[in-house]
């Protein structure tokens, strides 16, 4: 077997060597009808058989060896196994003319993507795109569509339209996002465009909206909400129906529940703003208002805070202002306290020029009628009479007269003073200065030196003339809007202009001795003179 082995070789080898002589001739093997444009055709039909190309043990992709030289289109099974950047593993080769490029088999692990989907991928390891500062782009039909910039952005080649958004869903295609105009979105659904968002800070409803449909509301209760009425007019409606108006030039409220037109409250008060239908009255924390306007504290407001501020930061103007008109015989403005302790000193009206330097004035009282009053105070003389219906300390200035009640037709029990001249030669005058921080230590210092009587002196032979009344002593400084403890005392008071006629009674006493001692005189000078004359 061996011999003919060796022999059939021989002979192929022969007619191998004979058929490389024939030039443009085509060989055969297992067949004598070689193909036509084949050099060379196997056939295996009746021998079955392969082609076994030659194996070899290549060194790297990058080395020729173990051949002398890169042949372009040289094919060779390798054996080896070799590692490295150019390393090489067992499979079929070709030679491109400058290297080995190994032929990949279907076992082989491939990074190429296919098209109908790649399995056993690695989140992170594998991707779509590039690995070089270039962006990806995504065509249809060669036009270009999509563009995955270099810095992780995604955008579009096209516009789109209301029917056709360019970001949309393949089920909703007519549901999404378009550029309507340049630096313009817009939105739309089943075709129509709903949302703007132009280049402005803004965005524009494109539909108006019902009462029954709110343009703005809520999955859950679609028929409360905002919408647009008419040119320049806005609306709200709760239950389907309109509550709310405003207009260029109004606001209108209506409500279906019994007692009121319009609501707001928050939590914990229902009845934070109130307005009443039935009287036309708003309430602030009462849904019962008294009055056009009546508003309730039903909790503590805070220190150094008000139910109400009028803040005024302008250069004229007032910051409120209450008038009653015509014949109208109410006060205009009203502040009550009922507090009734002694911890605080509170004020019915308290006004406060808060600035240290300047002119402020506290509080003004003008009238331009001549029968008018510009400020009046009372308390009731009854009880113990600790108060005063005016008070002021850091001294008294008037013109035009101080006057007291004096018209007979409203005195009784009138009485003349005696004995005047006895009591006021019992009176002592005395300088002094006052010690106001003996009773507040934030009271301010009183430097000044007065004139006057000690009331204890004045007490004792004219009490008439003196009183027990609750003496304020209040701090350097009165702060605005928060409440100021009462450091008050119960002192001995003068009224000195009791005095006036205890000493026009003196006088005349006094006017009285001297007519009487001038008479004597009188009468002593003519004994005198009759006694000269003998």
């Amino acid at each position: 077997m061996r011999q003919i082995f060796t022999l059939n070789k021989i002979f192929l080898f022969c007619l191998l060597s004979f058929l490389s002589l024939t030039t443009f001739a085509q060989v055969g093997i297992g067949t004598t009808d070689p193909n036509g444009d084949a050099l060379l055709e196997i056939d295996a039909s009746t021998t079955p058989g392969g082609l076994l190309l030659p194996r070899v043990d290549l060194v790297a992709t990058n080395n020729v060896a173990p051949l002398s030289a890169h042949v372009r289109g040289m094919a060779v099974y390798n054996k080896a196994n070799t590692s490295g950047a150019n390393g090489v593993t067992p499979g079929y080769y070709f030679n491109d003319g400058s290297q080995w490029v190994r032929i990949a088999a279907s076992s082989d692990v491939s990074d190429d993507w296919k098209l109908i989907g790649n399995a056993g991928t690695v989140p992170g390891t594998n991707f779509i795109g590039t690995t070089d500062n270039q962006p990806l782009r995504v065509r249809t039909n060669d036009v270009e569509r999509f563009e995955f910039t270099n810095n992780g952005r995604l955008r579009s080649f096209h516009n789109g339209g209301p029917g056709q958004p360019t970001y949309s869903w393949v089920d909703r295609s007519n549901t999404g996002m378009w550029s309507q105009a340049d630096n313009v979105i817009s939105f739309s659904t089943n075709g129509t465009e709903k949302f703007r968002i132009p280049n402005a800070e803004q965005v524009y409803a494109m539909g108006n909206g019902t009462a029954a449909a709110p343009f703005y509301s809520w999955s859950s209760d679609s028929d409360i909400g905002m919408y647009r009425i008419q040119n320049n007019t806005l609306g709200f409606s709760t239950n389907g129906n309109e509550r709310v108006r405003f207009s260029g030039t109004e606001a209108a409220f209506n409500n279906e529940e019994s007692n009121y037109n319009f609501r707001i409250g928050s939590s914990g008060r229902s009845n934070m703003f109130f307005i009443n239908a039935a009287n036309n009255r708003i309430g602030i924390q009462t849904s019962t208002p008294a009055f056009n306007f009546h508003m309730l504290n039903s909790g503590n407001v805070g220190e150094n805070t008000s139910m109400a501020t009028f803040v005024n930061s302008g250069t004229n103007a007032v910051a409120l202002s209450s008038r009653n008109s015509g014949v109208n015989g109410y006060n205009a403005f009203e502040g009550v306290t009922d507090y009734n302790g002694t911890i605080y000193a509170t004020s019915g009206v308290f006004g406060l020029a808060i600035a240290n330097s300047g002119e402020g004035i506290g509080v003004r009282g003008a009238s331009n009628s001549s029968n008018g009053y510009g400020v009046r105070g009372s308390i009731p003389t009854s009880g113990q009479w600790q108060g005063y219906g005016g008070l002021f300390l850091g001294g008294l200035g008037y013109a035009n007269g101080l006057y007291n009640l004096s018209d007979e037709r409203a005195k009784k029990n009138v009485i003349k003073i005696s004995s005047a001249l006895d009591n006021i030669l019992k009176i002592e005058g005395v300088s002094y200065n006052y010690d106001m921080k003996k009773f507040n230590p934030n009271a301010s210092e009183d430097p000044h030196t007065y004139y006057g009587f000690i009331a204890q002196n004045v007490k004792e032979y004219l009490p008439f003339a003196v009183a027990e009344k609750r003496v304020p002593f209040d701090d350097a400084y009165i702060k605005s809007q928060s409440a100021s403890e009462s450091k008050s005392e119960l002192l001995n008071v003068v009224d000195y202009t009791a005095l006036v006629p205890v000493l026009v009674e003196a006088i005349k006493e006094q006017q009285s001795i001297i007519d009487s001692q001038e008479a004597r005189i009188t009468k002593l000078e003519a004994l005198v003179q009759q006694l000269i004359n003998k």
